[in-house]
């Protein structure tokens, strides 16, 4: 998700200090067009998605230290793997082994990891389609409960869970997709989380067709888009600009991980964060 030196390491060092992109002070943005009141993602006007493939995510240069506004996503592909020293920035979990109701045979390692840097912690869980002849968001509710079950059995607390949306599970057609999504988000609430979508343009339009979002986006970028990470926060998911922003990073040690940097280091959005 070609590699900047340290230029490119002073850029993103100031736009996070000039605090990138616009996100209210819980983290939300409306859409810019009218959604029900109980969906916080809403099909567009008119869906016209084709099937897009998700373009290839160059490696670019990890920064050595990084800051509050700095912080890495690790799951099961990162098992075994020692975690890049992160002093003072955030870590995000995944709880499933890839799939929805599945486990992450290091969670509890990786949670360990970030326990022992005392990072700020966030989960997130992968969503696809039912099974044939379930309820959409029924099931949604579902992946949801047996997720925050994996998240108790260690112990953590949390304010955020992100659902991951992408097109390495399989998905049906938008009104399906979104009423898993959504159905998800809805149990979030319940339990008095804050939901959140992680997800690519791409993928996004190709899943839900382009739905509108009214909650806090972490999106995915390609290498060739870090330069430019003022208009990918700007632009971010369904008419919601992006809280944070993720590309494929390479270690000083030639390890390939996932670097995440906030759009903006506010209260509101550092409080999308708990500390283990």
């Amino acid at each position: 998700m070609a590699r900047p030196d340290r230029v490119l390491a002073a850029l993103l060092t100031a736009v996070i200090a000039a605090g990138v992109g616009v996100v209210a002070g819980d983290g939300t943005k409306p859409a810019p067009a009218p959604v029900p009141s109980t969906a916080a993602v809403a099909p567009p006007a008119k869906t016209s998605a084709k099937t897009v493939a998700s373009p290839p995510r160059p490696v670019v240069t990890f920064p050595t230290s990084l800051t509050a506004g700095w912080g890495i996503d690790v799951s099961w592909p990162q098992c075994g793997q020692p975690l890049p020293a992160v002093a003072d920035g955030f870590a995000i979990v995944g709880i499933n082994g890839g799939r929805p109701m599945t486990d992450n045979p290091c969670l509890r390692d990786e949670l360990s990891a970030s326990r022992g840097g005392r990072l700020p912690v966030a989960f997130y869980l992968n969503l696809s389609a039912p099974p044939s002849g379930s309820s959409p968001a029924a099931y949604g509710a579902n992946v949801v409960d047996d997720g925050l079950a994996r998240i108790a059995r260690t112990g953590a607390r949390v304010p955020v869970v992100w659902l991951d949306v992408e097109v390495l599970n399989a998905w049906r057609d938008p009104a399906t997709n979104l009423a898993v999504i959504n159905g998800a988000l809805r149990r979030l609430r319940a339990h008095g989380l804050v939901g959140g979508i992680y997800s690519s343009v791409p993928m996004w339009r190709q899943i839900t067709g382009n739905a509108s979002v009214r909650v806090p986006v972490w999106l995915a970028i390609t290498g060739s888009e870090v330069p430019s990470l003022r208009h990918a926060c700007a632009v971010g998911l369904g008419g919601a600009t992006a809280t944070m922003v993720q590309y494929v990073a390479i270690t000083p040690a030639r390890r390939l991980v996932d670097a995440d940097v906030l759009c903006r280091t506010d209260v509101g959005v550092l409080r999308l964060f708990g500390r283990l």
